[in-house]
């Protein structure tokens, strides 16, 4: 049994999801799993998602709710019985899993291990972080951002997320991927322009890429920022590395690439405001990657188009001419191309992320029966 907060609300037994009913119903489990292992009174649950409406009905509502979790989640269970997941406790009741169900714990838990891997081993620190981060598929408790049960929660979640994005290009400053990181960089700053340890990131991956005077434009444009909205000014740790790239202090100059190649981007890395997680398919273009854009909260696919493609001058002349076609396409059984780009050793597109791969996987499983072939023939 899984269960799975750091997006829309998923509860997974042996690798199927579980019906959990109505919302009402769904936000029940959302609210037990804000505090698992702990007993919830039962006059808090109703506050929570009732308040004051619904009179002595809500009682009588709260248990059929508690009846139909206890069957989505433990359909086996003996008759009569709580089962072994959400238990009855004086005064109220909690939902009982481990360390490895819940994947909010599993992400507070791999953050702790990348945190304390940052200064000792930043590849590895690397790997658990864009692993930690890989857990999110949108918003947490995404079913329930405006239910008040769950805002704290939710702000504790997102706070620990954007942390854990920190370490992560910490620890791959430490690698020596400066360039790499620029564009995640800029992106995260627009998101959160008053936070100084993102700034800073940002200068330093500019200055370690030759481009003092852009290091040196991001700290002003923070200490303005800062000044006029917060009436402060930057904290002592920025102004010294300010110092540090005016002077040109060996302190911050560029660190040698650790175990890099020249042109990948691979998992654990940013592009443009997209986290990159694990690798979908190969072909003769380049690799496609599950990833992550936290400004909207979604999944997307982002394919990097090898260097080999990419550099090459006909593939330059046709790249944003054909991709300009495409992104003016809107059909629903089309893929639409929401973002797309080129640099120098790779290209990239952004599409929704489809579950379900395309023709050609679907052709190398089985052979399409009549009706799907004549499905699909309609649709298209």
């Amino acid at each position: 049994m899984e269960f799975r907060v750091l997006g829309r609300l998923e509860v997974v037994r042996d690798e199927s999801p579980v019906d959990l009913g109505a919302f009402r119903q769904r936000a029940l489990l959302a609210l037990l799993l804000t505090a698992p292992n702990t007993v919830l009174s039962t006059d808090r649950i109703l506050d929570e998602l009732w308040g004051t409406d619904g009179g002595r009905e809500k009682q009588n509502a709260l248990w059929v709710y508690i009846s139909g979790l206890r069957k989505a989640l433990e359909p086996d269970r003996e008759r009569r019985s709580e089962g072994t997941i959400l238990l009855t406790r004086a005064p109220g009741y909690l939902l009982q899993a481990g360390p490895n169900q819940i994947d909010s714990v599993r992400f507070e838990r791999m953050v702790a291990e990348g945190r304390a891997l940052v200064d000792v081993e930043p590849a590895v620190a690397s790997v658990v972080l864009g692993e930690s981060l890989a857990l999110w598929r949108g918003r947490a408790f995404e079913d329930f951002t405006y239910e008040p049960f769950a805002q704290a929660e939710i702000a504790r979640l997102e706070e620990l997320r954007l942390e854990a994005v920190e370490l992560r290009v910490e620890a791959d400053l430490a690698r020596g991927l400066a360039r790499e990181l620029i564009s995640e960089l800029e992106s995260l700053v627009r998101q959160h322009p008053l936070k100084e340890g993102l700034t800073g990131q940002l200068m330093l991956a500019l200055y370690r890429s030759s481009r003092q005077a852009e290091a040196l434009r991001a700290y002003q444009l923070l200490k303005s920022r800062l000044g006029e909205e917060l009436g402060i000014e930057p904290s002592p740790p920025l102004r010294k590395l300010e110092e540090q790239i005016v002077t040109a202090d060996d302190a911050v100059a560029p660190l040698l690439p650790q175990n890099v190649t020249v042109g990948f981007t691979g998992p654990g890395l940013g592009v443009r405001g997209y986290e990159l997680r694990e690798g979908l398919d190969e072909d003769e273009l380049g690799t496609a990657y599950r990833a992550y854009q936290p400004a909207v909260g979604r999944e997307v696919q982002i394919r990097v188009i090898r260097p080999s493609v990419a550099n090459d001058p006909a593939f330059i002349r046709r790249f944003q001419v054909e991709a300009q076609r495409v992104a003016t396409l809107d059909h629903p059984h089309i893929v639409p191309l929401y973002d797309y780009w080129r640099e120098p050793d790779a290209a990239y597109l952004v599409t929704p992320l489809l579950r379900g791969g395309n023709l050609a996987r679907v052709l190398d499983q089985h052979p399409l029966t009549t009706s799907e072939a004549t499905s699909m023939v309609d649709h298209v």
